[in-house]
């Protein structure tokens, strides 16, 4: 349901136990009274593990042109990025900078953990947990430890931080046995269920106001175009930079970024390859078109299952000009 109304309203998802409900009410009742969050201090959070690993894609496609636009603005003169590369992107790290800089607005970019196989107990427990560079899961009870959300608004590029859907959107778009395969089974054999960070995160006695994700695993695909590698993440920076920090609501400013706005095209585009695919009688030509179709589809399904945890109308409070 959340997958076809965001498509075409600004909607929003609150799946919380009933003390977590009641803390994130009163919080957003209260307008966040009294929140240690700062400003100026936003966070990006980039886990490394190789070059040709999605994690590099995550990196340079969203936390450093994020970064890069938060470090630009001389009202953010507390922004950090914890690049993967000279600074590894640990849990400890996080944990630090999160609990030193009380940032209202954090980026993560990483793994996000399915599996071990075997152990559906555990599977659920940690699914979606954003994977540091020493592939260690955080757990929320941690991460929460030693600081509070108190308001802020998390993005977090990962597979299944924000849940997973059974059966998968991507069904039949990948061999079982194949890698791909593989892992989007580990994921659907979860049921659909919100992942317990951004649960717990939402939940807090001093709750996150937002949390963007994916309820689906994500794909270096829908980062950038294969045959030109042009990235297609801006969406990213006008939610976060231009929309959050421009003090809209964040149902508003994940519309004013075009999020869903390509569904509709690449779908289009979908068809019409499909479309080539039967009548072209080239097998190169025909092998391009059945990949652009793959391609149109599964990227416009990665949009559509990118999904708004919390209130649409919430928006972090711009500093007051003396």
């Amino acid at each position: 349901m959340q997958y076809q109304l965001g498509l075409v309203r600004r909607v929003g998802r609150l799946d919380l136990p009933d003390d977590g409900l009641d803390n994130y009410v009163q919080a957003l009742m209260t307008g966040w009274k009294d929140s240690e969050g700062r400003y100026e201090n936003p966070l990006v959070w980039s886990v490394v593990h190789s070059s040709d690993d999605i994690t590099s894609l995550m990196r340079d496609a969203v936390g450093a042109p994020l970064h890069g636009a938060f470090s630009a603005d001389p009202d953010l003169a507390g922004a950090s990025f914890i690049d993967g590369g000279t600074t590894p992107a640990t849990r400890e790290a996080l944990r630090d900078h999160l609990g030193r800089l009380k940032p209202l607005v954090i980026v993560t970019t990483s793994h996000g953990q399915i599996g071990p196989p075997g152990d559906p107990e555990l599977m659920r427990s940690q699914l979606g947990a954003i994977v540091d560079a020493e592939f260690t899961p955080e757990r929320s009870a941690d991460l929460l430890a030693g600081w509070k959300p108190d308001g802020a608004i998390w993005l977090a590029q990962a597979c299944c931080s924000a849940g997973s859907q059974s059966p998968s959107i991507f069904d039949g778009l990948f061999e079982p046995t194949s890698a791909v395969g593989s892992v989007l089974q580990s994921a659907a054999s979860m049921g659909a269920m919100v992942s317990p960070l951004p649960r717990a995160l939402l939940s807090a006695s001093r709750p996150l106001r937002a949390f963007i994700g994916h309820v689906e695993p994500t794909f270096d695909w829908t980062m950038t175009f294969p045959p030109t590698r042009q990235q297609l993440t801006h969406w990213a920076r006008e939610t976060m930079y231009t929309g959050v920090y421009g003090g809209l609501p964040i149902g508003l400013a994940m519309e004013m970024a075009g999020l869903y706005q390509p569904v509709g095209p690449l779908l289009l585009r979908q068809s019409t390859a499909l479309r080539t695919y039967a009548s072209e009688t080239d097998e190169t030509e025909r092998k391009r078109s059945l990949d652009l179709a793959l391609y149109g589809k599964v990227t416009a399904y990665d949009r559509a299952s990118t999904v708004l945890l919390g209130d649409p109308t919430v928006s972090i409070p711009l500093p007051v000009r003396g």
